[in-house]
């Protein structure tokens, strides 16, 4: 099965009819009030092609900046979710928007492949998720040939792999995988092979073993890192109708019900990979998701028709303050109602 990892395509190619039943009652016009935040993202895109992490919406309770050195990461999510409305830099109505983010990008690559922020210490973390733009680029835009940034940087996360299997946000050749490392690692990695680019697909399967193993030692890891451990084993081939693999995705939809009926504010970037998640297990883990997963869509919209309320979860929480929770709310917004559609038609 092919995966595409921004929301303009299916996440997989062939849902279950479990999840056909349910995502057709699903309106069809939820897909203009998904699309709708890109706007408010486009409009804060500075003048070089890059979203300032210090940047906060005005007149919007509860939102904070991030800091300076954070601005390629909020870039790269701001981005992701304008790649996933179906824009490219040479197609859609966001192709100027997708033209500068990629510049700027590639324009702060250093001569060994690595992408970082300017005046900001290497992460491997913020380096993943840069890679993926560009990878996932190429797939969206059906490019073919050489891309010596694209290359150079997947090359880059390849070789600050653990030695044990992972990624940590350090780089190092030892110690423990991060887990949000990993898991954006791995989606950089698979993307590679998708748009052409020579890349080491058996790092997938070290990569999800190594999650695993990491958890096995952890009596409770948290959501983000459960999320993530589960990401990287589909990623790696893994099979999500597996007794075991199934029963850890109902966990991780389960663990949630709670806090999303209480209004607690989340971590965006987790619910956009739990999203991922149950909606590639399908069957029950999808169904019992989209309660939690449609509640939030509707708490999600424009206030005084101009500024945007975040889909109950707590910028404070959001790794690159309030812009990166707005990318990371979109991508899910699309995985609701662009994979409804889709699903919903066939």
């Amino acid at each position: 099965m092919k995966l595409a990892l921004v929301a303009s395509i299916a996440f997989f190619c062939t849902p279950s009819p479990a999840i056909q039943e349910v995502s057709s009652s699903v309106p069809v016009e939820g897909m203009q009030q998904a699309a709708l935040p890109a706007f408010d993202l486009i409009g804060a895109q500075c003048a070089d092609g890059s979203w300032s992490a210090l940047d906060v919406p005005q007149g919007v309770p509860g939102v904070h900046a991030g800091v300076a050195q954070d601005d390629l990461w909020v870039t790269s999510a701001a981005v992701f979710s304008v790649l996933g409305e179906g824009s490219t830099s040479a197609a859609g109505p966001y192709q100027s928007t997708v033209r500068s983010a990629l510049g700027w990008i590639e324009g702060l690559q250093e001569e060994d492949g690595r992408l970082v922020s300017p005046g900001a210490e290497t992460d491997l973390l913020v380096h993943a998720l840069a890679t993926l733009v560009l990878t996932e680029h190429r797939v969206l835009a059906g490019e073919a040939g050489a891309d010596s940034t694209a290359q150079k940087a997947v090359a880059y996360l390849e070789a600050r792999a653990l030695e044990s299997g992972g990624w940590n946000r350090e780089g190092s050749a030892s110690g423990e995988p991060d887990p949000r490392t990993t898991a954006w690692a791995c989606m950089a990695i698979a993307s590679a092979k998708d748009g052409g680019i020579e890349s080491e697909q058996g790092r997938l399967a070290d990569a999800a073993a190594s999650l695993v193993a990491l958890h096995k030692t952890i009596q409770d890891p948290t959501d983000l890192a459960l999320a993530c451990e589960l990401l990287s084993r589909l990623l790696a081939g893994e099979s999500a109708k597996k007794d075991g693999f199934r029963a850890r995705s109902q966990q991780l939809v389960e663990r949630a019900i709670d806090s999303t009926a209480d209004g607690v504010g989340h971590n965006p970037e987790e619910f956009y990979l739990r999203s991922l998640v149950a909606y590639q297990s399908g069957g029950e883990v999808w169904k019992t998701w989209l309660g939690p997963l449609g509640g939030q869509t509707k708490k999600f919209g424009y206030k005084n028709n101009s500024h945007l309320e975040f889909m109950a979860c707590d910028p404070q929480e959001a790794h690159g303050g309030s812009v990166a929770a707005c990318g990371f709310s979109v991508l899910t917004l699309q995985i609701y109602f662009k994979y409804a559609r889709v699903i919903g038609t066939r």
